[in-house]
C-alpha cells in the first residue's frame, strides 16, 4: 500500500484509522529524519485510546509501554551499544526485544533491528519518505 499525505492532519486520521482497524499490530517504522516519526506513534496510540500527549520519544530510553497495550521502540541510539561484547549484546537484545514484543498487543518501533524476531502475520514495515515540507510518502508491506 502507498499514500501520499499532503498534511500533518491527513496523516494523523490515516494512522487513527490503522489502529481502529487493529489489522496491524507490529509497526517497523523507516524513515528519513523530520518524516514526523514520533507524531506518526501519537496518532496511531490515539486510534488505540491512548492520550497522545502522553506518547514521547524513546530515542534515549529506548523503550516506553503505555496503557500495558502499546511498547514503542527507538534503535537510532542502539550504536552506542557496541561497547559490550557482541554475544552479551545480541542475547540481551534478543531476550528484551522478544520479551517486549510478545508481551504487548501493539508495537511500534523506529529505525528497527533483528526484524527476524517480529516476524508474524500483522507485522507491517512502514517506509514514510519526506517530500516536502507538508508531503510524506507512505509505503507499508
Amino acid at each position: 500500500m502507498e499514500y501520499i499525505a499532503t498534511s500533518p492532519q491527513e496523516m494523523m486520521l490515516f494512522w487513527e484509522h490503522l489502529a481502529k482497524e487493529k489489522s496491524i499490530n507490529k509497526l517497523l517504522i523507516y524513515w528519513s529524519l523530520g518524516a514526523w516519526k514520533t507524531h506518526l506513534v501519537k496518532w496511531f496510540a490515539k486510534g488505540l485510546g491512548i492520550p497522545s500527549d502522553e506518547v514521547i520519544s524513546p530515542t534515549y530510553v529506548y523503550l516506553n509501554i503505555y496503557k500495558n497495550i502499546l511498547a514503542h521502540m527507538d534503535f537510532y541510539r542502539f550504536h552506542e551499544m557496541d561497547l559490550m561484547p557482541d554475544e552479551i549484546r545480541e542475547q540481551l537484545l534478543q531476550k528484551w526485544l522478544l520479551d517486549a514484543v510478545e508481551s504487548f498487543p501493539f508495537v511500534a518501533i523506529e529505525w528497527p533491528i533483528l526484524e527476524d524476531l517480529y516476524a508474524d502475520q500483522t507485522r507491517k514495515k512502514v517506509k514514510i519518505e519526506k517530500i516536502d515540507e507538508t508531503k510524506r510518502k507512505i509505503t507499508i508491506k
